[in-house]
């Protein structure tokens, strides 16, 4: 198991899709088991243990990283000793994040001020170190804080004589570190620097519209079904944003647009590539299939009805229908966020 934790340690592939990046604080407790093999002995005793910890935890697109500190509590028997072990600790953990909800990775745990030996007599005061993994499961519960559920394992060592195992349960309740307000300022600052804004176009009381052309800055280039990166960015944080609140809104329809230079049935064709591609990279990064479709028109619906480059760069498009929206006030605010 030492060696699995170590090599889990140097390596992490890299994904990129979540929006929720930044920093939270975290407070929670954890209850489990707790095994201690003596070398050489019949010795061994298992028994409970419980901790109570805060975390400190930075948020990316890709990975979470916690430094923590906490106090533990374990009492551990056999029919000949009874060992009781209660310490304050310290925490690292990096994980990799495989969706929004998932995480997975290393922790190590440092424990301090106790006899932490786990000896059924009680010595001087020692410093030992745990590592292990983590596995968190974060459900949507909150639009701002954040809530998760972590199951842990971690193996002494530092420790002789002796093997000490722990696995625990743990529950956690996160906020950010700024308010929603501010975040929000700060975002939609970045936005109008940046200038990639899907026009958002209310279509009735529960359909809303995102368009992706020239004057996004998504756009496709002539007789190209490739999006282009800012275009693809901007999907990794679409698709997390549906993922999280994925109750409030009933299917997403993906419609390709083309020009109208060219014959007829190439552009349907070539519109209904454009749909597809986009549909097949929002499914990559982790939406339902099954609450997708497409549509193409070619060059049937234009926004512009001139036979200028200007107008045709335009109409060289997709447009994403959102359909069976809740509330249609607040979907339009968190598309806004995230761009």
């Amino acid at each position: 198991m030492r060696i699995i934790v170590l090599l889990s340690l140097l390596y992490f592939p890299t994904l990129s899709f979540a929006s929720d990046e930044g920093l939270y604080a975290f407070g929670g407790v954890g209850f489990g088991y707790a095994d201690v093999a003596e070398d050489n002995t019949s010795l061994d005793r298992q028994g409970i243990h419980a901790e109570i910890k805060a975390d400190v935890s930075y948020y990316k697109s890709s990975f979470i990283f916690d430094l923590g500190i906490g106090w533990f509590y374990n009492e551990v028997d056999n029919e000949r000793v009874n060992t009781f072990t209660e310490s304050t600790f310290f925490e690292g953990s990096l994980r990799y994040r495989f969706n929004p909800k998932w995480n997975f990775g290393p922790i190590l745990m440092t424990a301090v001020d106790n006899d932490n030996t786990f000896e059924a007599n009680v010595g001087v005061n020692s410093t030992e170190t745990f590592v292990g993994l983590r596995l968190d499961y974060e459900p949507d519960v909150f639009q701002t804080n954040k809530l998760r559920l972590n199951l842990t394992a971690y193996r002494d060592m530092t420790i002789s004589e002796r093997d000490v195992t722990l696995v625990l349960v743990g529950l956690q309740f996160g906020i950010p570190f700024w308010d929603s307000e501010k975040k929000t300022k700060v975002v939609e600052k970045v936005i109008v620097k940046r200038k990639y804004i899907p026009r958002l176009i209310k279509l009735s009381e529960n359909r809303m519209k995102a368009t992706f052309d020239q004057d996004s800055g998504f756009y496709f280039a002539t007789g190209s079904d490739e999006p282009n990166k800012e275009m693809v960015e901007y999907l990794d944080r679409l698709v997390f944003y549906l993922n999280k609140y994925s109750k409030e809104w009933e299917k997403v329809e993906v419609q390709g647009h083309t020009d109208d230079v060219g014959k007829l049935s190439y552009n349907m064709q070539l519109s209904k590539r454009r749909a597809e591609k986009i549909r097949s990279l929002m499914v990559e990064k982790g939406l339902d299939k099954k609450r997708t479709r497409i549509r193409w028109f070619g060059p049937k619906k234009p926004l512009i009805n001139e036979k200028t480059a200007q107008a045709r760069a335009k109409n060289r498009r997709v447009e994403i229908v959102f359909e069976g929206v809740q509330n249609m006030k607040s979907f339009f605010q968190g598309l806004s966020i995230i761009q």
